[in-house]
């Protein structure tokens, strides 16, 4: 009896002692953090490594590279504290994280690894203008067709007949020879016939000059 209480006392003693070894011990996770994202236009990779095993003579390395060129290679024992790397670029940028850990050379547990992080262009594109239809023309004017001259109208006759202007040639008084043998004499003297010829004939001359010159003034 005695026996078995004792060797109950051991159990719970190695179990306790077990826990607080296990307990008291640092646990070492080797955790990598690694946070995409943007900062204004630039890509950026935010690189924190902790809980990684402590050595007196040896050390973790990290080594940072941000498309194939190398920006940054430290040391560190536990931790190694935040830090953030950037680029600013209209291409995808490739970040890579090169992690060395001391207790792990060959890389058979992960705590040796190469981590890459591809980050999107975060440089906005500028939107390509609207293209404005161009504005149409306006059609060119053509010259008015030159109108034919207006038809004049027909100067009209005048309806008054001008008389064609005869020309009378006056007339002469032939006197008539007397007959060298003297008539006999009747009674009747001959002058009086004569004068009256000439005035009816100076009378008819009158009043054709009379009727050209209303002619000409119509």
């Amino acid at each position: 009896m005695k026996l078995a209480r004792a060797g109950a006392f051991l159990g719970t003693l190695a179990v306790a002692t077990s826990a607080s070894v296990f307990f008291a011990a640092p646990a070492f996770a080797h955790t990598p953090k690694l946070t995409p994202g943007c900062e204004g236009e630039k890509s950026i990779l935010t690189v924190e490594l902790k809980d990684y095993v402590k050595h007196n003579t040896k050390k973790n390395s990290v080594t940072v590279s941000i498309d194939g060129e190398v920006v940054d290679t430290a040391e560190f024992d536990k931790k190694f504290d935040k830090k953030t790397y950037s680029k600013s670029s209209a291409e995808p940028v490739i970040f890579t994280v090169d992690i060395k850990a001391w207790d792990d050379v060959d890389g058979s547990k992960g705590y040796t690894k190469v981590e890459t992080r591809e980050v999107p262009s975060c440089v906005e594109e500028e939107e390509p203008p609207v293209e404005q239809p161009p504005a149409e023309e306006p059609p060119a004017e053509e010259p008015p067709a030159e109108q034919p001259p207006a038809e004049q109208p027909p100067a009209q006759e005048s309806s008054v007949a001008v008389s064609p202007t005869t020309t009378v040639a006056p007339t002469s008084v032939v006197p008539i020879a007397a007959e060298e043998t003297p008539l006999a004499n009747t009674g009747a003297s001959i002058a009086i016939p004569l004068v009256i010829g000439v005035v009816l004939l100076g009378g008819g001359a009158a009043l054709l000059i009379m009727q050209r010159r209303r002619a000409a003034r119509d």
